[in-house]
């Protein structure tokens, strides 16, 4: 949902309740979603077909280390991959 409205336009919202480490990530490296082709996912020209894009999962990594959180993410991708 946050790249079919915009991440910007979600962390708006968002910030006043629950901050998201990760969406706000991506909004610093300009990764608005859908409108500028990537977000969560990476999107084609004309398209609205979500491509997974390693960079974001590199973000993810780094943001949840940073935060210290990376022992739960690395569980949740490994779980979800199986």
């Amino acid at each position: 949902m946050g790249d079919l409205a915009g991440l910007d336009i979600a962390g708006v919202r968002e910030r006043s309740r629950i901050k998201s480490e990760i969406a706000d990530a991506l909004c610093e490296a300009g990764r608005f979603g859908q409108k500028t082709g990537k977000g969560y996912y990476k999107y084609e020209a004309g398209s609205r077909a979500p491509l997974p894009d390693p960079e974001v999962e590199k973000l993810i990594d780094e943001t949840c280390s940073a935060s210290g959180a990376s022992a739960a993410w690395s569980a949740t991708r490994k779980s979800s991959s199986a």
